[in-house]
C-alpha cells in the first residue's frame, strides 16, 4: 500500500510554509509517492507547481483551502480537482476569495452544485461535537466528501463517519520546524529569543512511506483503528484525482474597432492591418526605395498572418496611437520589436530597421513559436491613463495587471531572521557588511572568513545560518509588476487564470508573467519612465519659444551634441548617466549615431571585454582585421568587433548557410549561455560551414 501526502502547503502560501516545489516532488519521487496534493489557501503557485511535477513524473493535485463562515466561528475545507474541468472552477473560486467575496457552507454549496462529480471535499478541522458532525453530514450530503482525521484527533467521535487521513505539511522534514516558526514571525513582525527555541523538530513535515506506517505504532485500539482506515482511504482519493492538464493554443484578444474606425468594422484584422501599413508606407517611405521596403513588409505581414498575430498589432497600434494623440510621450522603442517594418510603418516604433540592418526575425521567429513581445515606454506620470483606456475598452474582466513576488535574497533571508531572532545592532552591522546580495548564502559563507568564524562561534549563530539558508529564495510578499498588464480573448479573464485585487485595473493576476503566457494568455509591457517625463517637461518648454517643435524630426548629426557625450556630460541620459560609461564615452569621443548605438551594446557584461578594442580601431590605431573577407560587409560598421546580436545571425546565415529563423535560435542560445544549447549550435555551425 502507497500512503499520500494530502495536505500540503507550499512556499506559496506565503511566509507560512518553506515548502519549495522542487524539493518536496524529489522527496515524493524517491520516497515512491506518485502522487501529492497542494492545498494553499490562493493559487499563487498552481501553474509552477504543475511544471515541476511533470519533470519528476509526480501526479499533482490541485487543491484549494476555504475557511468558512461557521456560526459565529470558521471551518475550513480542502477542495480537491477530479479533473481539469474542476481546475478551471478552482480558478473562479479562488478569484470570488481573493476579492472578498462573502462566503460560508451554504454558500460553496450552493456553487458547487453543478459540478459534483468534479472534486472531492475534506474537512480538515477538528470537529469536537457530534452535532457538527451530523450538521455537515446532512449539508454535505450528495458531494464526494470525507472528514479529514489525524493521530491528534478523538477516534471516538469520528469512528461512524467517513475518514481520510490528512495532515497538514508546513515543513520539508521534520527538523526544519524553526524554520517555519522564524518565517511566521517575519510575517508577523513578531520577535523571537532564539535561545528559547529549545523545540527543533515539529510534526507538520512531509511524511514518508516509514513515516505513515510508523504512525500505527500506538497502544491505542481505536485509535489505531481509526488510522488504519483513514489511511486506507488515501489511495482510494488520489484515484478519484488524477488527470492530465494541459495547456494549448493562445486566447488572445480581437482587435475592438473605435468609434472614428466605423468604415473599417468589416474589415478582417488581417486587412485593416495591412491597409495600416500601406498608409504608414506612404507617408513615411517618400524618396526611399519603395520595392525593398515593399517586399520586406509584406513578408513581415505574411508572417504576423500565420502566426495569427494580427490583431495584437492592431492592438498595440491603438494604445500606441492613443497616447501620442493625447499627449502622452512614448518612447522610440526597444528590443527586437525595432526589427520590425511593420512596427515602423505603425508609428509603434521610430527606428527605420532596414536603415539600421535590424532583422525581424528576432523578433517574430516561426521556428520559435511564441508570443511576439513589444515593450512600449510611456512618460511615468502618464502611463496608467493608457493601461485605463485599454482596460476601458476591452473590459474590465478582460484586463488586469501581472502579479510577482518579491523573495528572500542572500542579505534579506540572513539579517531578517537576525532581526526576528533578536541580534544586536553589531551583529546586524556585520552581516550586512558580510553578505552580498549578489552571492548566495552558501557563496557568501565559503568566499568570506569572518563570516564562517561568526556562523561556527556559536550554537545560536549556527542555528540563525541554517534558518536564513532555508529562508533564502523563498517568496515573501505578493506585489504588482512594473509593466506587465494581460488580455484576453472574448471569455473573462478569470476562465484562464485565478485573479486578486488591484489597486489600478480591477484585477491582478495570481500567477506571473511567465506563467500567465504559459498558458496562452497575452502579456504586454507598459512601461513608465521617468525619462520620458523630463524630456515631455523639456519639449513643453521649448514649444513656448518655438511652438513648432517636433521631436520627431531632430537632427541626428548635430555636432553639439556628439561634443556632450564626447565630454562625457550624459547626466539624465537613459543608460547613459553611470560613471562607468561616462568614461568610455570620452575615450569613444563618438561622432555619429552608430558610435552611441553601438557603446549603448557594448557596455554590458559580456560585450564590455571589446569596448577598448572598439575605440582603438574607431580611431585608427589598431587595425581592423577580419579573420574571413566576407565578414567584411557583416562588421564593417563596427570596426571588426561583433557587437550586435544581429551580427551573429548574419554571421550563421552567411556562413553556415542557416535560414534566418535557425540563425535566431543560434542567437537566442548565445545570448541565454546555456552550456547544451551552445554546445548543440556550435556543432551544427561546424557542420554547415
Amino acid at each position: 500500500m502507497t500512503y499520500y501526502n494530502l495536505q500540503v502547503h507550499s512556499a506559496y502560501d506565503l511566509l507560512n510554509s518553506t515548502i519549495k516545489y522542487t524539493e518536496l516532488f524529489s522527496k515524493l519521487k524517491k520516497d515512491g509517492q506518485d502522487s501529492v496534493v497542494i492545498t494553499d489557501p490562493t493559487l499563487y503557485g498552481a501553474i509552477k507547481a504543475h511544471k515541476i511535477a511533470k519533470k519528476f513524473d509526480v501526479n499533482l493535485v490541485h487543491g484549494l483551502e476555504i475557511k468558512l463562515g461557521y456560526g459565529i466561528s470558521f471551518l475550513k475545507f480542502n477542495i480537491l480537482c477530479k479533473n481539469t474541468e474542476m481546475f478551471y472552477r478552482l480558478l473562479e473560486i479562488s478569484t470570488m476569495i481573493e476579492n472578498k467575496v462573502e462566503w460560508s457552507i451554504e454558500k460553496l454549496v450552493e456553487e458547487l452544485k453543478k459540478s459534483k462529480e468534479d472534486f472531492v471535499i475534506i474537512v480538515i478541522d477538528e470537529l469536537r461535537d457530534s452535532m457538527e458532525f451530523s450538521y455537515l453530514n446532512d449539508v454535505l450530503k450528495g458531494f464526494d466528501f470525507y472528514f479529514g482525521f489525524n493521530e491528534k484527533f478523538d477516534g471516538s467521535l469520528y469512528q461512524y463517519y467517513n475518514v481520510v487521513y490528512t495532515k497538514p505539511s508546513f515543513y520539508l522534514n521534520n527538523d526544519q520546524y524553526q524554520q517555519v516558526i522564524v518565517s511566521r514571525a517575519i510575517r508577523d513582525n513578531a520577535k523571537l529569543n532564539i535561545t528559547e527555541l529549545t523545540t527543533t523538530t515539529g510534526s507538520k513535515f512531509v511524511r514518508s512511506q516509514e513515516d505513515f506506517r510508523n504512525l500505527l505504532n500506538v497502544d491505542n485500539p481505536l485509535l489505531k483503528s481509526m488510522l488504519e482506515k483513514a489511511l486506507v482511504k488515501q489511495a482510494e482519493v488520489i484515484d478519484k484525482c488524477r488527470y492530465n492538464l494541459e495547456f494549448k493554443g493562445y486566447h488572445l484578444p480581437k482587435y475592438k474597432y473605435g468609434k472614428d474606425e466605423d468604415v473599417f468594422q468589416n474589415f478582417s484584422s488581417r486587412d485593416y492591418l495591412r491597409y495600416l501599413v500601406q498608409k504608414g508606407a506612404k507617408e513615411k517611405l517618400f524618396g526611399k526605395d519603395l520595392y525593398k521596403y515593399k517586399k520586406r513588409y509584406e513578408y513581415e505581414l505574411k508572417i504576423i498572418d500565420e502566426m495569427g498575430f494580427n490583431d495584437y498589432f492592431l492592438i498595440v497600434y491603438d494604445f500606441v496611437k492613443y497616447a501620442k494623440t493625447n499627449g502622452i510621450l512614448v518612447g522610440a522603442g526597444r528590443g527586437s520589436a525595432a526589427g520590425s517594418l511593420v512596427c515602423y510603418l505603425l508609428n509603434i516604433t521610430e527606428a527605420d530597421p532596414l536603415e539600421y540592418n535590424l532583422l525581424f526575425e528576432r523578433f517574430l521567429n516561426k521556428e520559435r513559436i511564441s508570443m511576439p513581445d513589444i515593450d512600449i515606454d510611456f512618460q511615468d506620470t502618464r502611463r496608467d491613463e493608457v493601461i485605463k483606456y485599454v482596460e476601458e475598452k476591452y473590459g474590465e474582466d478582460k484586463v488586469a495587471q501581472i502579479i510577482t513576488f518579491t523573495t528572500f535574497q542572500s542579505k534579506s533571508a540572513a539579517r531578517e531572521s537576525a532581526r526576528i531572532l533578536q541580534f544586536d545592532d553589531n551583529a546586524l552591522k556585520f552581516i550586512s557588511s558580510n553578505i552580498s546580495s549578489t552571492r548566495t548564502l552558501k557563496e557568501c559563507y565559503e568566499s568570506s572568513e569572518p563570516l564562517r568564524n561568526f556562523v561556527n562561534e556559536s550554537t545560536i549563530n549556527r542555528r540563525w545560518f541554517s534558518i536564513a539558508l532555508s529562508l533564502e529564495s523563498l517568496p515573501k510578499n505578493p506585489s504588482v509588476h512594473a509593466a506587465g498588464v494581460v488580455i484576453s480573448d472574448n471569455n473573462p479573464l478569470v476562465k484562464y487564470a485565478p485573479l486578486a485585487e488591484s489597486n489600478m485595473t480591477k484585477y491582478l493576476t495570481q500567477w506571473t508573467m511567465d506563467d500567465v503566457e504559459s498558458v496562452g494568455l497575452l502579456k504586454i509591457d507598459f512601461l513608465g519612465i521617468r525619462y520620458l517625463t523630463m524630456v515631455s517637461s523639456i519639449v513643453e518648454q521649448i514649444k513656448k519659444e518655438n511652438p513648432e517643435f517636433d521631436i520627431t524630426k531632430i537632427n541626428y548629426k548635430d555636432p553639439k551634441v556628439y561634443n556632450l557625450f564626447a565630454e562625457g556630460r550624459t547626466e539624465g541620459i537613459f543608460q547613459f548617466e553611470s560613471s562607468g560609461m561616462k568614461e568610455k564615452l570620452r575615450l569613444l569621443k563618438p561622432t555619429e549615431f552608430n558610435d552611441i548605438v553601438a557603446m549603448n551594446a557594448l557596455y554590458r557584461p559580456g560585450p564590455m571585454a571589446q569596448i577598448e578594442t572598439y575605440i582603438r580601431r574607431k580611431h585608427g590605431e589598431e587595425k581592423v582585421n577580419y579573420p574571413h573577407p566576407n565578414l567584411e560587409k557583416i562588421l564593417k560598421d563596427t570596426y571588426g568587433v561583433i557587437v550586435y546580436q544581429e551580427q551573429i545571425m548574419l554571421i550563421a546565415v552567411n556562413f553556415a548557410h542557416m535560414s534566418l529563423n535557425e540563425a535566431d535560435n543560434m542567437r537566442r542560445a548565445v545570448s541565454k549561455k546555456k552550456k547544451e544549447d551552445l554546445e548543440y549550435y556550435g556543432r551544427i555551425f561546424i557542420e554547415k560551414v
